[in-house]
């Protein structure tokens, strides 16, 4: 025997201890401390060895679980038809809230039709709609501003 330990063998104080001993017989660069029984190396004639490297901790794995909202029910607002003397446009965009029990709030017409029946068919109608809440990675219900366009029909007379 060599006198050396594999690195990732498991060592008690024993094999230590006769390892040391083995180490300074064979090795002229060792030298002996007489008052603590340890061996001391030479280190500028030895390479250190690098131990294992340490493994960083890893983040602990979190899965994402936000989903936007889900329409439950959304029916099509019963859109009047619009005459063609009102000098309107076609469409209208309606911007709102999906709360977090899924109703809804705070609607307002962003892009008017130029049409009042109009545009209040299409507050009335959000109003009434239903989701399945947004949520947010860890999967609680968020609130979450969105749009809507709604194409209108403009009737010559």
């Amino acid at each position: 025997m060599d006198g050396s330990i594999p690195l990732n063998d498991v060592l008690n104080k024993e094999d230590v201890q006769k390892t040391q001993s083995t180490s300074s017989e064979i090795n002229p660069n060792t030298k002996q401390d007489s008052n603590t029984n340890t061996s001391q190396v030479n280190k500028s004639s030895q390479n250190p060895v690098p131990g294992p490297t340490p493994t960083p901790p890893q983040p602990e794995h979190h899965e994402d679980r936000s989903h936007s909202p889900v329409p439950l029910s959304t029916p099509y607002p019963d859109l009047p038809v619009i005459p063609a003397d009102q000098g309107t446009t076609n469409r209208a965009v309606a911007g709102f809230v999906i709360d977090t029990d899924g109703s809804t709030r705070d609607i307002v017409i962003e892009v008017s039709s130029g049409y009042g029946p109009a545009d209040d068919a299409i507050i009335s109608a959000i109003s009434s709609w239903s989701f399945k809440p947004g949520t947010d990675s860890d999967g609680n219900p968020i609130p979450v501003h969105t749009r809507r366009g709604f194409k209108l029909e403009i009737k010559d007379k």
